[in-house]
């Protein structure tokens, strides 16, 4: 080490790391179970729209109702959820990275120019 640098010990316990760790792996396992939930709501969604297919009669002359905004608003949820999804996967990426990143950071040396 020469001598205009000096070293600091951030010093953090092995319990603060786990405590900080375990409230990671928590929070993923919360958001596995909700990007479950979301993969669920969509096979649901997708269902309705199998179903109404297969149950609305054809077109005929006699006017039938229009049933176009109820897929496109089915479809529109199905985008929105999958959307939802998408984000938390991110997050539960960038905190199975941060659970990495946490383990073994008990002694922390950091090294500051001196000015």
């Amino acid at each position: 080490m020469s001598e205009d640098e000096e070293t600091y010990h951030i010093v953090t316990t092995e319990e603060e790391v786990r405590r900080e760790a375990v409230g990671k792996i928590v929070e993923c396992s919360i958001l596995k179970d909700r990007i479950a939930e979301m993969e669920s709501d969509i096979a649901n969604l997708r269902y309705l729209i199998q179903l109404l297919d297969e149950t609305t009669p054809s077109k005929d002359a006699d006017g039938r109702v229009d049933i176009r905004p109820v897929y496109k608003t089915l479809r529109a949820r199905i985008m929105e959820i999958m959307c939802q999804q998408m984000d938390l996967e991110q997050r539960m990426d960038a905190l199975q990275n941060d659970i990495e990143n946490t383990e073994g950071m008990a002694n922390v040396k950091v090294i500051v120019k001196k000015l």
